[in-house]
């Protein structure tokens, strides 16, 4: 059987003119424009040739007939053995090519025997391909000649008939025709030019293609193969030939990359198909054919050891070492061992890819996150950015960061991702809390699959007839269906986060059908998956299915009890084993093995097993500790670029496409959104809440990409179809937090007409007290419950009135979110991660037990950015008089002061600003010790320093509410101005010039109500010091110190209070006073209340800000 193989000429099939049987070849070219089988533009070119898949048998590495060749440094002058030229094929003699003014070649030459096997390599750019398009007769040398057995080649190819050496050119690109199917491919030499009947050439097709390993692929078309299929069926159309004709070999065949895109199986089946095709067959190995030598282009080390004997290496357009390829790496010329780039490596250029990716994708989440869109946007976008739709444009670029050969590397990365990252999400995924989901949530949960999945079952019999021609109809079906239906999770809880929805009725309700959304989808997509590729007997798929099943049954029995016993193991407040960690991992890749040996999926296996770790425990808690962050930081990036990669935007062209583009976001709009809003009208739900539940539920991403990725790899999606489905995802993904801010505005700051009380200081002492006290961690929680005790005051049950609201950093991670789904029975959203939590949880049940004070925890799940919005909001919707905040400094062991998180000094700032009630930031240094004490155990002494003002009356006004504790004892000190000198070292206003009339008579008559309540309650005790200076007033201070709070007004009146500005580390926040109280030149152990009334404009001491 003659061999010959065409790889492809850019868009060009390439074969041999009918009927000529001439020594020297004429060649054929068929013009890929109107694609006609029976109507063709002839003209003049070479073929590209090779071998059948017989014989993979690679020859001795010595076996070239051609001499050793040894070093040089110079360039254009070589030492070698003189040897007679009888035996040589083809010689370039000082061959020069340019292009414009860009020099190419600069005076190449070498010669190339009977029976060698030659390589060119070197940098890109050297002119390589160049010098092989040179002596394949397509291009003319500017200067120099090429001889053929001897003789002068003057012009092209039509001149090549003398010369009587017949050569092959194989192009690097497959070059397949995308209307014609496998078969018509193949075969178009035949069809075209021969005698041969359809069946005839129907039947060497199907050989053909099994010659090199493609069964039942000829009715596909080109768009539904992988790179190694295209360069498969290329070799098949090349090696086909006219059985009733005499075909004559070509003598010398030229390979300009030939596993350039090929992962590395088959690249090594190519490189042993070159290393055959000059043999004449299995009887006779190893005996040279009609096919004498060949020539290999290329920059795969592993082609060079397998295919080639000889080597040239060009650099600069010149020829600087030639030689034996074994002689290589001992060679001395410099310029060869000038250093490999590093990027011809897979870890110096995965290495790029990781920075590049990640770079794109945390500008692009930059960018994006003033309009509120989840990062996944800007990693979706970022990928198709940096793929073939964008950046990708660029070969040069694309070779140089994307090569072909990277992307195994990188969908390996990749797939890893995603196998953890749906361990993460069987992780957190509970089933009891779904068994528990409401008919509310289970109904609206059911419209929102059925009703997209059959409008996505509907589109993709457009899609079969338009663009998706010739796919498993079964598998598209279901592909359709579940991609329209599904709804991201993880994704719609960042939304509902970003959106301050998490905790409303509507967040909630969204996220419980979203999690059956889920689970559901999972299914479907094991369906999908099992219906896709089988095309031999209906039976695999059935077989794949219950073979999964066993797989879950099998893990429930005998996996599950192992988590179990490992999770026993792991007491809370411990460190987990790092063998459990390890153990358990492995198990997880295990799993994925299994699964995809199966043949469903390797995330499936890891899902499965991520649900069987036990939720609540240490060893839950560990793995999301270990795992998380590096899989959303990195291996995530990874995939969204490799599904960038996949995604070319430029495939959808022409009306048609971009008409199927706008039905299929519609079709998905349509479907989620009208389903949900009935099922939820039908529920009662109100109008806004249901159209925001529709457009919530529309939320794709992360998952969705998933599927569209598996649906591609299983050829059910095609390229075209793979870049709408990806557009429609990014599409409805973007316009849901829009939307929903458009049409669902919860009040965040209600007008209340019954919210009259917003300071302490009121006519009515006795009136509720409504305080909402914030607090960062559980290090807060003692010092707060015993500021609650100290508030009671009197013991009337409705008296006070608390909502405790913990703030949690909105970050990336999506526990971060999904605590609040973990809240437990009381409303605190803690994990399990060490005993500090459970004794929150105990310490807010027992104060309710033993105190008549009722305390309501909330959580606010925001970014430091808007954090400070949840505060006052909620502040303003429960009618609180005051906001207690913690200051965002804790004590250390030692007693000093040490950063917390500078961004809640950045909090309280806003909240200060922006509160429609009065404020306190408690400076805790401790108070009433590490545990909350009870009623009867209370014995505090507070200081209240009065220097006048509306502040100092707003913490009069709350020291005067604690001293109605039995347990509390209260001491009012005011600092009064005596008359200084004008030689006074700090020149003292008096302060009536410094206080209005007003305010001067408001202060004395809250110190004569104080007066009056001396007389009766004998634990106040008031106290008048007259000083000069401010170091009077320090000195008055460090007498009182040993006191348990002091309580101060953030900004007093007078220059007394003054004086203090700018002493030390200055924080505004906490006022003159406050901040001496605060900082480390105060000696004192006593923690600190600053107090700001609520006022309609504040003024401010200093508007600069420290940064400690």
């Amino acid at each position: 059987m003659a061999s010959s193989v065409g790889s492809g000429v850019l868009p060009l099939s390439l074969c041999w003119k009918k009927g000529n049987s001439q020594s020297t070849k004429s060649y054929v070219f068929y013009e890929a424009k109107p694609l006609d089988l029976r109507s063709s533009v002839k003209r003049s070119i070479t073929c590209g040739c090779m071998a059948p898949t017989k014989d993979l048998r690679p020859r001795d590495a010595g076996e070239s007939a051609a001499a050793g060749f040894h070093d040089s440094t110079r360039p254009d002058k070589f030492s070698m053995p003189r040897e007679p030229d009888d035996d040589v094929l083809i010689e370039c003699r000082d061959v020069y090519k340019s292009f414009g003014k860009k020099h190419i070649l600069r005076g190449v030459s070498f010669k190339i025997r009977r029976g060698e096997a030659v390589g060119i390599i070197g940098p890109s750019g050297t002119g390589k391909s160049t010098i092989l398009k040179i002596m394949a007769g397509l291009l003319a040398p500017d200067k120099g000649e090429v001889l053929i057995r001897g003789k002068t080649r003057h012009g092209l190819i039509s001149d090549d008939e003398i010369s009587g050496v017949r050569i092959g050119l194989v192009f690097q690109s497959a070059a397949l025709f995308d209307s014609l199917t496998v078969r018509e491919n193949v075969g178009f030499l035949l069809y075209e030019n021969s005698t041969m009947s359809s069946d005839q050439i129907s039947e060497l097709v199907t050989e053909t293609l099994a010659a090199v390993g493609l069964k039942g692929v000829e009715d596909r078309l080109p768009s539904e193969l992988s790179g190694g299929m295209k360069k498969r069926v290329a070799l098949a159309r090349s090696i086909i030939f006219d059985t009733t004709k005499s075909v004559v070999e070509p003598e010398v065949l030229l390979y300009d990359e030939p596993t350039a895109g090929l992962d590395p199986i088959a690249s090594t089946v190519v490189e042993d198909l070159i290393r055959s095709v000059h043999m004449k067959g299995e009887d006779e190995v190893k005996k040279p054919g009609k096919i004498a030598s060949y020539v290999v282009v290329t920059h795969q080390h592993s082609t060079i050891k397998r295919a080639v004997d000889r080597l040239l290496f060009l650099y600069d357009g010149k020829v600087v070492w030639q030689g034996m390829t074994n002689e290589f790496a001992s060679s001395t010329n410099p310029i060869v061992h000038q250093g490999d780039n590093p990027l011809d490596f897979a870890l110096p250029l995965a290495i790029l890819q990781i920075c590049l990716v990640l770079v794109v994708t945390r500008c692009l989440a930059y960018l994006l996150k003033p309009l509120r869109e989840p990062r996944v946007i800007a990693e979706i976008v970022g990928g198709i950015l940096l793929g073939p739709s964008a950046l990708g444009r660029s070969k040069d670029y694309m070779k140089a960061v994307f090569p072909p050969k990277s992307v195994i590397v990188l969908d390996t990365l990749a797939n890893i991702g995603l196998l953890l990252f749906l361990f993460l999400v069987g992780l957190e995924l509970n089933f009891k809390s779904l068994a528990k989901t409401g008919k509310k949530a289970l109904a609206i949960a059911i419209a929102g699959i059925s009703l997209p999945f059959a409008l996505g079952v509907g589109s993709s019999f457009i899609l079969r007839a338009t663009i998706a021609k010739g796919v498993n109809p079964m598998s598209f079906l279901v592909f359709m269906g579940v991609a329209l239906s599904i709804t991201a999770f993880p994704v719609l809880a960042r939304i509902l986060a970003e959106l301050k929805l998490l905790t409303t009725d509507v967040g909630k309700l969204a996220l419980s059908a979203a999690a059956v959304n889920d689970v559901a989808a999972w299914i479907l997509l094991a369906l999908a998956i099992a219906l896709s590729g089988h095309n031999l007997s209906p039976a695999v798929p059935v077989w794949i299915l219950l073979s999964g099943c066993g797989f879950v049954v099998c893990s429930i029995l005998l996996v599950s009890p192992v988590f179990k016993w490992m999770a026993n193991r792991c007491p809370e407040g411990e460190p987990v084993p790092e063998t459990f960690i390890c153990g358990t991992l492995a198990a997880v890749l295990a799993a994925g093995f299994v699964t995809d040996a199966i043949g469903i999926h390797a995330m499936f296996g890891a899902f499965v097993f991520g649900v069987l770790v036990p939720k609540e425990s240490a060893l839950a808690n560990a793995l999301v500790e270990k795992v998380e962050d590096l899989v959303s930081g990195l291996f995530l990036p990874l995939f969204f670029v490799s599904n960038g990669l996949k995604t070319n935007v430029a495939t959808i062209q022409g009306a048609q496409s971009w008409g199927l583009l706008v039905l299929v976001i519609f079709t998905a709009c349509f479907g989620k959104i009208f389903g949900t809003f009935i099922v939820s009208r039908i529920c009662k739900v109100p109008v806004t809440e249901a159209l925001a539940l529709g457009f919530l539920m529309n939320t794709k991403g992360l998952v969705e990409l998933i599927v569209l990725n598996i649906g591609k790899d299983r050829k059910v999606l095609n390229d075209q179809t793979f870049a709408i489905m990806v557009l429609m995802a990014l599409f409805t993904t973007f316009i849901t937090t829009p939307l929903v801010r458009a049409v669902y505005k919860p009040a965040r700051r209600t007008k209340r007409d019954d919210y009259k009380h917003r300071t302490i200081e009121r006519k009515n002492r006795n009136s509720e007290l409504r305080i909402l006290a914030c607090f960062h961690s559980a290090r807060n929680i003692p010092s707060i419950i015993n500021l609650f005790e100290a508030s009671r005051g009197t013991q009337k049950r409705e008296s006070l009135r608390v909502y405790a609201m913990h703030l949690m950093e909105l970050s990336e991670r999506s526990s971060a979110i999904r605590m609040v789904q973990k809240a437990s029975r009381n409303g605190l959203p803690f994990q399990n991660k060490d005993n500090s939590a459970a004794n929150v949880v105990v310490a807010f049940e027992a104060y309710q037990q033993l105190s008549k004070v009722s305390i309501k925890p909330m959580t606010s799940i925001s970014s430091f950015t808007d954090m400070h919005e949840d505060i006052y909001a909620t502040a303003e919707r429960k009618g609180a008089a005051i906001i207690i905040l913690p200051y965002h400094q804790h004590q250390r062991l030692d007693g000093s002061l040490e950063i917390t998180r500078a961004e809640y000094r950045v909090v309280n700032n806003k909240v200060l600003e922006q509160a429609s009630c009065s404020v306190a930031i408690l400076v805790d240094r401790g108070l009433g010790g590490t545990t909350h004490v009870s009623a009867r155990n209370v014995s505090y002494q507070i200081v209240v320093l009065f220097f006048g003002g509306h502040d100092d009356r707003e913490a009069l006004a709350y020291g005067l509410r604690m001293a109605e504790h039995p347990g509390i004892s209260l001491k009012v000190i005011r600092f009064s101005v005596v008359s200084t000198t004008v030689e006074d070292i700090i020149h003292i206003v008096a302060e009536n010039n410094q206080q209005s009339t007003h305010a001067i008579s408001t202060d004395e008559e809250a110190l004569l109500s104080l007066k009056e309540r001396m007389k009766e309650d004998n634990s106040v005790q008031y106290i008048d010091i007259a000083v000069n200076n401010p170091n009077e007033v320090i000195a008055a201070m460090n007498a009182h110190n040993r006191c348990n709070l002091f309580l101060v007004g953030r900004m007093p009146d007078g220059e007394l209070a003054l004086s203090f500005v700018g002493r030390g580390d200055y924080h505004p926040e906490l006022g003159p006073v406050g901040n001496l109280l605060a900082s480390s030149d105060f000696s004192t152990i006593a923690s600190v209340l600053v107090i700001q009334q609520y006022q309609n404009m504040t003024p401010s001491y200093d508007s600069t800000e420290s940064t400690t």
